[in-house]
């Protein structure tokens, strides 16, 4: 990916929003596996991240590509808002949930 020509502050909370859920999805989803002594839990949470993410590819796509209808309709640089970072909060979020659930469900 290219580097970003004028990085905004919406920029960097949204690089620190996809750490924090990365590491708190993690450990939610080593603790529905058992925690300690749970069972192939990297081998769990790829699978079931692979399955999940493939389920959400066309949906996820589908939300990003209509928001980037409306939101820049015209030509112009294409820059982080509050707005974007809210919707690839949610949907990141709802990502990890997913894997979540399903690793404590096996």
């Amino acid at each position: 990916m290219p580097p970003i020509a004028n990085p905004n502050i919406w920029d960097t909370i949204n690089s620190i929003s996809y750490i924090s859920i990365t590491l708190i999805g993690t450990i939610l989803a080593f603790k529905a596996n058992g925690g300690g002594a749970g069972t192939d839990f990297l081998g769990r949470l790829y699978s079931i991240g692979f399955v999940v993410g493939v389920r959400l590819l066309i949906p996820m796509c589908l939300v990003i590509i209509f928001y980037g209808m409306f939101a820049f309709s015209e030509v112009e640089e294409i820059v982080q808002t509050p707005m974007g970072l809210l919707l690839e909060f949610l949907l990141y979020s709802f990502l990890y949930w997913r894997i979540v659930k399903h690793i404590g469900d096996v």
